[in-house]
């Protein structure tokens, strides 16, 4: 993996996470999620940070952040998320993996 498809990788994760804090704040701000989910947007935001400052521990955190808040419950749920937000939520994992493979490959090959 040369420097730039690693960084275009990273960038990717990184918009992905800033995304994902815009789209929660909003939401919490329109009063269609709880409040408590403003959380989530501080976490989504912070991970968005520490992956486009090519941290390799930001990114794994973000991996696993989306698999337990967001892909178990569209497993267990009995009715299902639909097709759009099976695909949305696989496109942005995704996006995270792709990221933290991406910060491995940066720091072991001393792209920065």
């Amino acid at each position: 993996m040369t420097y730039p498809v690693a960084s275009r990788l990273i960038n990717l994760a990184a918009g992905t996470s800033a995304a994902s804090a815009l789209v929660t704040a909003i939401l919490v701000v329109h009063g269609t999620v709880p409040v408590v989910y403003a959380a989530h947007a501080i976490l989504a935001a912070g991970l968005a940070v520490g992956i486009y400052r090519r941290s390799r521990i930001c990114a794994a955190a973000a991996v696993s952040y989306w698999v337990v808040s967001k892909m178990v419950p569209v497993v267990s749920t009995p009715e299902g998320f639909g097709v759009v937000g099976v695909t949305t939520a696989m496109a942005v994992l995704g996006a995270f993996v792709g990221g933290l493979f991406a910060t491995i490959v940066y720091h072991r090959r001393g792209l920065g």
